[in-house]
């Protein structure tokens, strides 16, 4: 589990700038001013800023033989164990200062972050559980801030704030991070209408200096329809059991049945870094690779770089940039490289959306037709729950290209192409709680282009079986 990492860190620091005054259901105190160097003559942790230097904080754990029964001088030097990645130390500075008051809010949170660190996902829960609890009812237990002055107004408005944010936490960010890998099997068939992607039309209109020529489309690249079938399989997990590390790994095969020597196969596998338990800045790199029949058609090394964060109707998200270079073995002169910023999305009532946008610039640009390409893409889908056994998994995916030159001088005399298209999926599931889930999907997609030759449709239907272990 990586609890809510920015929001339960934000919510730390500022329950412990009023930890003093909230702790042990004492009187809420006024905000204290940060000083400009700690002051060791009171083991207040409060006293010493946000943010300070590591020396300072070294100094600081020398006062733990003197400030053994200060809670939030405890609670301050697990927090800043806990953001050094020292979770062992700061589990026991959080203890210590839970044994003194089981009331302590920033305790909890710090308990919970060590916890979920060192592999007990569980613990780390229900430790946020009780930083709820406790700030629930320390909130009810405040005097009206309209009778007692400003100071005990916006003292009750954080933890308003608190009680709302770690409900919001314990909603929609605490995921689990489990150190057995979690193995997905499917197995399907189906029909497509047009399974290589031909253009639907069978004339192309060349553009020679005499005038317009009609082409009929070669023989091969018309719309080949047909039943196929596929194996799917995917793996992942933490890597040596750390919540900091994640890994994906995937396979598939997929043939269509009246022509299955030109199987295709695909393989990718990503790694993953956060910085901390707690969602924050993530790092990753990744590899895949297709073939056809036996011959590779495409390999690609990519990698991103961003942050997670949950600013937005209780939805996780994800913000980055990414990199790709793709090599194509066969057509050489596609080869290129993509650059481009990433936006990711999952709510908690079921729904999720990925945007891209970025340009793909080839190797050799005089080798590759249109040059450098303007990509842009929109992902957007909606779980429905029908009811404990079924559910309707809906999918619509937008693409649209623009190259940068014109694409060839014997189409549309060297107009610039551009592609639109769009994908909409429908997968209806049932036998959702047993551990073999069974489904049916349709699946339309539309590409529209200027150039006659990139304009298709395809139609798919597909049953199959996902198996969980």
């Amino acid at each position: 589990m990586r609890v809510a990492g920015n929001g339960v860190r934000t919510l730390g620091l500022l329950l412990l700038a009023a930890a003093a005054g909230i702790a042990n259901n004492s009187a809420i105190a006024g905000p204290t001013a940060a000083t400009k160097a700690p002051a060791f003559d009171s083991c207040q942790a409060a006293t010493l800023p946000l943010g300070s230097p590591a020396p300072l904080w070294e100094r600081a754990l020398l006062e733990t033989n003197r400030c053994q029964q200060d809670v939030p001088y405890l609670a301050a030097a697990a927090q800043w164990l806990n953001e050094q990645q020292q979770y062992e130390e700061g589990l026991l500075y959080a203890e210590r200062a839970l044994l003194l008051d089981p009331a302590h809010v920033p305790a909890w949170i710090e308990f919970a972050l060590s916890q979920t660190a060192l592999g007990a996902p569980e613990a780390g829960l229900n430790a946020l559980l009780q930083a709820k609890d406790q700030a629930t009812a320390q909130l009810a237990a405040a005097p009206d801030g309209r009778t007692e002055g400003p100071n005990h107004a916006v003292q009750i408005a954080h933890l308003t704030q608190w009680v709302a944010e770690i409900d919001h936490l314990l909603r929609s960010q605490s995921q689990p991070v489990l150190d057995e890998p979690t193995r997905a099997l499917n197995a399907f068939v189906g029909y497509d209408s047009n399974f290589y992607g031909g253009p639907s039309s069978s004339q192309l209109e060349l553009t020679l200096p005499t005038g317009p020529v009609l082409l009929a489309v070669p023989a091969g690249l018309e719309p080949q329809k047909g039943s196929f079938t596929g194996l799917q399989i995917t793996q992942s997990g933490a890597i040596q059991g750390s919540p900091l590390w994640r890994y994906t790994l995937q396979a598939q095969a997929k043939a269509a049945l009246n022509h299955l020597s030109e199987r295709t196969v695909s393989f990718q596998g990503t790694v993953e870094r956060f910085d901390s338990v707690a969602r924050g800045q993530f790092a990753s790199v990744g590899v895949a690779a297709s073939y056809m029949g036996s011959k590779l058609v495409t390999s690609q090394v990519r990698g991103a770089v961003g942050r997670e964060t949950a600013a937005l109707w209780d939805c996780p998200l994800r913000l980055g940039a990414e990199a790709q270079l793709r090599h194509y073995p066969q057509s050489a002169g596609l080869d290129g490289n993509y650059l481009g910023l990433l936006q990711e999305g999952v709510c908690p009532n079921g729904w999720n959306w990925q945007a891209r946008l970025g340009q793909d610039r080839p190797k050799t640009p005089a080798q590759r037709a249109g040059g450098i390409q303007y990509q842009f893409g929109l992902q957007l889908g909606k779980i429905f729950q029908l009811d404990n056994q079924k559910a309707l998994q809906t999918q619509l995916n937008l693409w649209r290209q623009t190259d940068q030159m014109g694409y060839s001088a014997l189409l549309s005399k060297n107009a610039l192409r551009r592609i639109n298209r769009g994908t909409l999926r429908l997968e209806y599931q049932w036998n959702l709680k047993k551990s073999s889930v069974r489904y049916v999907a349709f699946e339309k997609t539309s590409q529209r282009s200027n150039l006659a030759l990139f304009k298709s449709e395809n139609t798919v239907i597909e049953f199959g079986m996902r198996g969980l272990w």
